[in-house]
């Protein structure tokens, strides 16, 4: 019964989705995609073109190239919200932030539960480990990492460990907080993190693999935005 009811439900909702689309036809209005069917944009001079998965395209021209610029970030930033927070559409116009964190497998702040969360999913093997923005102090990073604490009570014993570290981000650098060791990219650094050996406690690993934020797979819901073109 409950399937039965779902079905219904959803039949509904196709229906009225369908007559949405008729009446802003019949308005004048044309549907040109959704967001997560937009592959990217391009700002050439005042028009900007808009892809879509099936290599159809829709320009628009923009009275300035600033109106042009405007129009690009707006897109790129509710496709971001809808569609993918760890992509962008057009490079000039992407926030300097997300690029950064796209080019280094940063990922933006998220908790210690999902950053653990994403290294179970990962496999939970020692060494791997995320990175983050603090959610608390936009001035470090931090790594989230996987690591075995070898327990002798009761004969030897290795109990998994998370352990995070903080890395300082101000206009020399990025540092790893509590020592001297300074590099002037966060590439550079974790380079030579992943060479040493490191400890806190009674724990010995080394970095072995960053895991990186991955691109989300396509809407299952499929949020009705849409662009329109008023004819």
């Amino acid at each position: 019964m409950s399937k039965e009811k779902s079905k219904l439900k959803k039949s509904k909702q196709d229906e009225k989705q369908k007559n949405d689309r008729n009446k802003e036809m019949n308005e004048g209005w044309v549907i040109f995609c959704d967001f997560h069917e937009i592959t990217h944009t391009v700002i050439k001079e005042a028009t900007v073109t808009i892809m879509r998965q099936d290599n159809k395209k829709m320009e628009l021209q923009m009275s300035s190239r600033s109106e042009a610029l405007s129009f690009a970030a707006l897109v790129d930033g509710y496709f971001r919200l809808i569609v993918d927070a760890h992509h962008y559409l057009c490079k000039e116009v992407a926030p300097a932030s997300v690029v950064h964190n796209i080019e280094t497998g940063c990922h933006g702040p998220i908790c210690t539960e999902y950053a653990t969360q994403k290294l179970r999913q990962e496999g939970n093997d020692e060494g791997i480990y995320i990175l983050r923005w603090s959610c608390t102090d936009y001035n470090y990073i931090i790594i989230t990492v996987v690591c075995f604490e070898t327990e002798i009570v009761n004969g030897p014993n290795k109990i998994r460990q998370y352990k995070n570290f903080q890395i300082e981000v101000d206009s020399d650098g990025f540092r790893l907080y509590g020592t001297d060791t300074l590099r002037p990219t966060l590439k550079e650094l974790l380079e030579h993190l992943e060479r040493q050996c490191l400890h806190t406690d009674n724990v010995q690993f080394q970095l072995r693999r960053c895991c990186p934020p991955q691109p989300r797979g396509k809407q299952t819901n499929k949020q009705r935005i849409q662009f329109i073109l008023f004819i």
